[in-house]
């Protein structure tokens, strides 16, 4: 059995994988934060060390470079966000941390997702455009695609689930500008960023709900519309439409608890390894 230890400032790429693990391969998520915050807070704040072993994964949650405001940040899209235009490549570092993680015995290769939050949202966007090759799946929270998806070239298909809340006024649901500052480069709807890869992925059209979730304990009842894409073979499509949400509706141990369940559904698909 192999466990390591939460990572130190100093090394971003450090895995942690939990005492459940047994031997058993388990899926790594990889989480990657919003503008100006950590991968050490978003761990601490989401409890990920109690809730990856309750639940049976393996995670990292790097850091991102530091701008010129001292804001962690990742070189995601042309809209966010990186406003200094640094040179950093964080394609490349995302690759060289999966890499190296998915060579321990208790993580399955097979079954690395991205989950990013705002600005780690667009992130896993431009990953999976990217980096397909090393992953199954992304969770993009409050994020958006690509602003020309003409440039996103993946090498295989993946699952998709775009969280969203249509309140949202720093990344709007509609898709438009960044904090609304329309000198930024627009970013396209919530919709649009899951609606180009299930064309891709040889999904059947229209979206119709398969579901309504609670990720959100501000909002009663179950105020998640989930929006599934039909035929889609071995992966899903899906956008988590939050009525009502605003910016940080969809990080919570709620929307934890769906991804996991997730996951665990998205692994049974054909073609895709057994949990």
């Amino acid at each position: 059995m192999e466990r390591e230890t939460p990572a130190p400032p100093d090394a971003p790429d450090r895995l942690y994988v939990p005492a459940s693990a047994s031997g058993r391969q388990r899926p790594l998520l990889v989480f990657l934060h919003g503008l100006g915050d950590s991968g050490a807070n978003l761990a601490a704040g989401l409890e990920l060390r109690e809730f990856a072993e309750a639940h049976g994964f393996s995670f990292m949650a790097p850091e991102g470079r530091l701008d010129y405001a001292g804001r962690r940040f990742w070189n995601a899209s042309a809209s966010c966000c990186n406003f200094d235009q640094l040179e950093v490549d964080h394609v490349g570092q995302l690759r060289e941390w999966i890499t190296g993680a998915v060579k321990t015995p208790a993580v399955d290769p097979k079954r690395v997702y991205l989950v990013g939050y705002s600005n780690g949202g667009f992130m896993a966007h431009r990953a999976a455009c990217e980096l397909s090759a090393l992953l199954r799946g992304i969770f993009s929270i409050a994020g958006a695609g690509p602003n020309d998806f003409k440039t996103c070239k993946p090498d295989q298909k993946l699952s998709i689930v775009q969280i969203h809340g249509d309140q949202d006024a720093i990344v709007s649901f509609a898709g438009g500008y960044l904090f609304a500052d329309q000198r930024r480069p627009r970013h396209p709807s919530a919709e649009k960023s899951v609606k180009w890869w299930a064309k891709f992925n040889g999904c059947s059209e229209p979206a119709s709900v398969s579901r309504n979730l609670d990720l959100d304990p501000r909002i009663a009842g179950g105020e998640t519309e989930v929006l599934s894409y039909p035929n889609c073979a071995e992966n899903r499509v899906e956008l988590w439409r939050i009525h009502g949400g605003d910016h940080a509706a969809g990080l919570s141990r709620y929307s934890l608890d769906a991804i996991s369940q997730f996951i665990q559904a998205d692994s049974a698909q054909p073609g895709s390894p057994r949990p």
